[in-house]
């Protein structure tokens, strides 16, 4: 149990920090996929956001700057979330840590009427890796640590 909670304790350790966007792929048909137009898309895809993440007593901060609207949320892990998202759309997310030779944040968020997206976030040293699902799209975003 105790090497389970230091696993734990030092994954958390390892996502604190800010990051920027270095690169995508498919980020452009995920937008299209979710429905924003093309002049959203246009805006979202020239711009590059910097994350902040800090976690205080199992408290996760979230702070996205560089984008047409700053967006800040907080989360518990297993614990709903409403939020609106920098392209307007209002979501629920449920975070959580799926746990193998690995741990990776898990985002489960839906909107709307039966739209669901799976993003797996991994991240691996001064690398963060956003992994999202929607239908039979898929979009990765790398980050990398300031």
């Amino acid at each position: 149990m105790q090497d389970h909670d230091q696993k734990r304790s030092a994954f958390m350790a390892q996502v604190v920090g800010k990051y920027y966007l270095v690169s995508q792929e498919n980020f452009e048909e995920y937008l299209k996929a979710i429905g924003l137009s093309m002049a959203k898309r246009a805006v979202a895809i020239s711009q590059v956001p910097r994350v902040d993440c800090q976690i205080n007593d199992g408290e996760w901060t979230v702070r996205v700057r560089g984008i047409s609207k700053d967006s800040d949320f907080t989360f518990r892990l297993g614990v709903q979330v409403k939020r609106v998202t920098a392209d307007g759309r209002h979501v629920a997310d449920v975070f959580d840590l799926q746990e193998s030779d690995k741990i990776k944040l898990i985002q489960k968020e839906t909107w709307g009427i039966g739209h669901e997206a799976m993003i797996v976030h991994d991240f691996d040293g001064d690398d963060w890796t956003m992994t999202i699902m929607f239908g039979d799209v898929i979009c990765v975003r790398h980050f990398r640590r300031e």
